[in-house]
């Protein structure tokens, strides 16, 4: 081919090229744009998420805030009600103590002769007087296991005396109702305890048994003993509990229309003065009735865990 006619096809050859280098250097520009374009949003993106981050530790930090001081306005308000609680029973068990002096010198005839109506009438009246003296005792001593003031006053002594008493105290509830109460005291059991504490536990049991049971039914006090522990069982005859009521038995204010307490703290008292004593209160079911059993550690156990003690120390 002649120069002449190749020289407009090289011209045209490399005008193209030209057009095609222009067009891939315009596609990268662009290409270049777009990745800053998307870093850009990028970064914009990661400025308000870590704003909304900031804001929203923000609110948490100021809902923890606002959790605390509530928790803490609650532990107030609930050391003042336990105060409260502590110093009314105190207040009231004042009075209601002369009433039950008063009534038994009426009772014995230490100011003159009643008749026969007349000391059914104050019998009723001490025993209701004497049980309204039982449930403030509960709520004292509720107040001081909660703010941590109980001091047990431990000696060694004789289970069966305690029980003998406990029982004598119970029989006049129970003659009102019909009910006997059998009982065989154990001979030579000896624990470590606090008498007066005891002694609260077991007639706040003797009076739930007394409650559940029906008119001319019975009530069971036994004790067995085992190699560390004296089992104190109390039976009603007033039915089987259901399984959901065996669960909460021992919950605080725990009331059961089938005969508890009527402020629901006898049995979560009990559970709390075993469980001081480093015991426990368990329920069971026996035929026609429930059975709630403390158990106790006895002193020839408490010496020989405080000998074992001791000799590990050296």
């Amino acid at each position: 081919m002649p120069n002449s006619r190749r020289l407009p096809l090289l011209l045209a050859l490399l005008f193209l090229a030209l057009i095609a280098k222009a067009l891939l250097v315009d596609e990268s520009l662009q290409a270049v744009q777009g990745t800053n374009l998307a870093m850009g949003g990028l970064g914009l993106l990661t400025v308000v998420a870590m704003a909304a981050v900031g804001r929203h530790g923000n609110q948490v930090d100021a809902k923890s805030h606002a959790a605390e001081t509530e928790n803490t306005r609650l532990r107030e308000h609930d050391q003042l009600k336990d105060r409260f609680l502590a110093s009314a029973a105190h207040d009231l068990k004042t009075p209601l103590t002369a009433i039950v002096g008063y009534a038994e010198l009426l009772v014995d005839g230490s100011v003159g002769d009643l008749q026969p109506e007349q000391k059914q009438f104050l019998h009723v009246m001490d025993r209701n007087a004497r049980r309204l003296e039982s449930m403030l005792d509960d709520l004292v001593l509720m107040a001081r296991i909660d703010t941590g003031t109980l001091r047990l006053e431990n000696a060694s002594f004789d289970l069966a005396d305690l029980l003998i008493e406990s029982v004598e105290k119970a029989l006049p509830s129970a003659d009102d109702k019909g009910l006997s109460i059998t009982f065989v005291p154990p001979e030579g059991v000896e624990v470590a305890a606090d008498r007066r504490r005891m002694g609260q536990a077991i007639a706040n049991l003797l009076a739930r048994a007394i409650t559940r049971s029906p008119s001319n039914g019975q009530v069971e006090l036994r004790v067995d003993v085992t190699l560390s522990q004296a089992l104190i069982g109390i039976t009603d005859s007033g039915g089987e509990l259901p399984p959901e009521e065996q669960r909460q038995l021992f919950d605080r204010y725990y009331w059961s229309a089938r005969g508890a307490a009527a402020i629901g703290l006898a049995l979560s008292i009990v559970r709390d003065i075993a469980e001081a004593h480093e015991g426990a209160a368990l329920v069971s079911n026996t035929q026609g009735g429930s059975t709630i059993t403390l158990a106790l550690p006895l002193v020839s156990h408490r010496n020989q865990l405080a000998r074992s003690g001791a000799h590990h120390g050296e």
